[in-house]
């Protein structure tokens, strides 16, 4: 799946999850 994206999508796919976390974290800290 996805074979044709190959590195560069998994950096920006990894770079989406870690801004996710941050966000989440920081709106569970209010």
């Amino acid at each position: 799946m996805m074979g044709n994206i190959g590195i560069p999508g998994m950096i920006i796919t990894v770079i989406a999850v870690v801004l996710v976390i941050y966000l989440i974290r920081r709106l569970l800290k209010r």
